[in-house]
């Protein structure tokens, strides 16, 4: 089953490099280079899935969750970061993500975690 996967995140090489691993298995996949333009994207697309960099300029990753959670609750959200403090990845979680990433993260770990998120929205 296709899916709808966002990526926000203000590094251009791993949106790409997420892009390119996640079509792969058929999903269909948007990009964001910040908060703003990714809130924008779900308001026009209908997103199963948002993966989002906690630390971004304009919109960051813990304002983009915590307008998901109040807008679309059922939207799955896994926040990621490589310099986030412990207390920042906890936030995110506190206001609505699924799930954490800490950079640098093997991809088969993402995998993994959007697949259970995925497998349980559709039950």
């Amino acid at each position: 089953m296709s899916h709808s996967i966002l990526i926000i995140d203000d590094d251009e090489a791993l949106r790409e490099l997420l892009e390119d691993v996640l079509a792969r298995t058929g999903n269909h996949i948007y990009l964001a280079e910040d908060g703003d333009i990714g809130l924008r994207i779900v308001d026009q697309h209908a997103i199963d899935l948002v993966i989002t960099d906690i630390y971004m300029p304009n919109t960051d990753g813990l304002e983009v969750t915590s307008k998901l959670r109040r807008s679309h609750p059922k939207m799955k959200i896994i926040v990621m970061s490589g310099k986030a403090p412990e207390f920042s990845i906890d936030s995110a979680l506190m206001l609505g993500a699924h799930e954490s990433l800490k950079k640098p993260f093997p991809i088969s770990e993402l995998e993994t975690k959007i697949s259970g998120l995925l497998a349980a929205s559709s039950v």
